[in-house]
């Protein structure tokens, strides 16, 4: 199947192959929950291999960096999905869950300490409807990872922050990018980009890092700024945006002999 990327509503997305086989694979689970016990989790089928061909790119980014904007440049340029904002989207359609939930805790930690450290067992494994944590944060983030996991193995696509780089580690299709930029320079996009005064575009970028840092290291492990993490770290102010995209696209050849 020609995957190409699209800049459109999810309602569009829900007509094509990609999300028919996600709400196939929904339908198919839940007619194997009928007489399960409650409150059981839901075994994963792990990684066993790829199409020849298709491929990822991870894109990790500072607030402000431009990692999205290469990420769309990369999607455009290569024919493939896009996929940022739309994960939350085909989670709340697998799992039945409202979508408002997964954008609540999009790249944050929104559970208070007791309840994160109860759940945090259970990353990895998705839960039941009849489990008691199947809202909880945790379960939001083992949706997200176990689309993306399927995904990986048929389809080629960048997606776009949530520790995408860490939950497709494993596969060895994957190029996996971190994008940082300096902070006044992190400041002076976010502040032109929504219309900040400094102070505000100040705050904004160091809470959006401190949220992602924090999500990163609760379902990682992992330090979000370490650059062993990724096989490519960029300054995005040192070489520029669209050089960036360049630079990736010629890694993504080097290692995978794709994206020429």
């Amino acid at each position: 199947m020609k995957v190409i990327y699209f800049n459109a509503p999810f309602s569009f997305y829900c007509k094509t192959v990609l999300a028919k086989k996600i709400r196939l694979a929904a339908r198919r689970k839940q007619r194997r929950r009928k007489g399960k016990s409650p409150g059981k989790e839901i075994p994963e089928k792990r990684f066993t291999g790829v199409k020849m061909g298709n491929y990822v790119i991870t894109i990790a980014r500072g607030y402000g960096s431009g990692g999205k904007q290469i990420g769309i440049q990369l999607a455009k340029e290569l024919g493939i999905w896009l996929i940022d904002k739309e994960l939350l989207q085909m989670a709340s359609v697998q799992s039945g869950i409202n979508e408002e939930l997964f954008h609540l805790a999009d790249e944050k930690l929104r559970m208070n300490i007791f309840r994160l450290l109860q759940a945090r067992q259970h990353i990895g494994n998705v839960l039941s409807p009849e489990h008691r944590l199947f809202v909880s944060d945790v379960n939001l983030f083992n949706y997200q990872a176990k689309i993306l996991r399927r995904l990986a193995e048929s389809e080629s696509f960048v997606v776009i922050g949530r520790a995408a780089d860490d939950i497709l580690k494993d596969y060895p299709n994957v190029l996996s990018v971190g994008i940082r930029a300096p902070f006044e320079d992190c400041v002076g996009s976010i502040e032109n980009r929504a219309h900040l005064d400094r102070r505000a575009a100040e705050k904004d970028v160091k809470t959006t890092d401190r949220y992602r840092a924090e999500y990163y290291k609760f379902y990682t492990g992992k330090d979000w700024n370490d650059p062993v993490n990724y096989d490519l770290c960029l300054n995005s102010s040192r070489i520029g945006r669209d050089k960036c995209a360049a630079v990736i696209r010629s890694c993504l050849l080097e290692k995978l002999g794709v994206g020429k």
